[in-house]
């Protein structure tokens, strides 16, 4: 969960001596206990029988980025075992 102290900010230089400040998408996540990761199934791009299926399950990976930052991606087809011997590096 992501509280109020975890919030960032990036200076970003626009002209000479003047700066705006972007906040990240942190400071826009809720941090209640409504907070959830999206899951998205990459099955559904991985058996699609269109272009339009595809787009689908893009536009939900896209969606969860933007409106959470993170996404739990299952059905992905790496092997177990890859994935296992990632995390031990």
């Amino acid at each position: 969960m992501l509280g109020r102290n975890m919030r960032q900010f990036a200076i970003v230089r626009v002209q000479p001596y003047r700066f705006r400040r972007m906040a990240t998408l942190a400071e826009e996540v809720r941090s209640d206990d409504t907070f959830h990761i999206p899951v998205v199934s990459f099955s559904k791009f991985r058996n699609a029988q269109s272009k339009a299926e595809r787009e689908q399950t893009a536009q939900e990976i896209v969606t969860a980025f933007k409106e959470v930052g993170f996404v739990y991606l299952k059905d992905h087809g790496i092997s177990s075992g890859t994935v296992n011997n990632a995390f031990t590096k």
